[in-house]
């Protein structure tokens, strides 16, 4: 299949889009993740694909000050990171 060993990440995987995406992207072989803001929304899109793995998750809401994710955004300690 197209997406053997590959692993796609749906954020927003709601009713409509994300849950029709997740569906194709599991058809195609992907290891699937599904996000999206409630846990109910997303276990019930992740039971219809296969293998795939259900995550409650806010991606519009600010990490936590000290987190990986905001270390990366602002740089920590090491100062900000520079672009390529």
């Amino acid at each position: 299949m197209l997406l053997d060993d590959k692993v796609a990440v749906v954020t927003g995987a709601g009713p409509g889009l994300g849950r029709t995406l997740a569906r194709l992207l599991g058809e195609e072989g992907a290891r699937v993740v599904v996000a999206a803001r409630t846990a109910a929304t997303v276990e019930r899109i992740a039971a219809e694909v296969p293998g795939a793995l259900a995550v409650p998750a806010d991606v519009t809401a600010s990490p936590p000050a000290g987190s990986p994710a905001t270390c990366w955004t602002t740089g920590c300690a090491r100062g900000p990171r520079r672009k390529a």
